[in-house]
């Protein structure tokens, strides 16, 4: 019998996802693996690779995303108002001011494989 994770896999997908949002594709394991506390094994056998936890946070990333602008457009009566709510507070997220870095983190990732580094 396989011994239970004994981690949050989303604390360590969004830990891993701003180490990665900081240092691009070319960001090493070990950098990982000090943001997580995890080691490197535990990382490996989760996701298989360096290159496999990069897509999971992505794809987590996405997916947070998709789900707070339909919560948004569904929610008031009015989707304009909706818009309006996921703007500021996409605006709120990445103004300059908050705790997330700056830019896309799906194009900044997509711009780091693609630019010469070996993940």
């Amino acid at each position: 019998m396989a011994r239970p994770r004994e981690f949050s896999e989303a604390d360590v997908l969004r830990q891993a996802r701003d180490v990665f949002w900081v240092g691009g594709a070319g960001t090493s394991i070990s950098d990982v693996c000090k943001a997580t506390g995890l080691v490197s094994g535990s990382i490996y056998k989760a996701d298989g690779s360096k290159v496999g936890l990069l897509h999971a946070t992505l794809d987590d990333y996405l997916t947070r995303g998709l789900t707070a602008i339909t919560a948004a457009l569904d929610s008031p009566d009015d989707p304009r108002a909706g818009l309006e709510v996921w703007l500021d507070l996409m605006a709120e997220q990445f103004g300059g001011d908050s705790d997330y870095p700056a830019g896309c983190y799906m194009v900044q990732t997509a711009v780091g494989l693609t630019d010469g580094h070996d993940p």
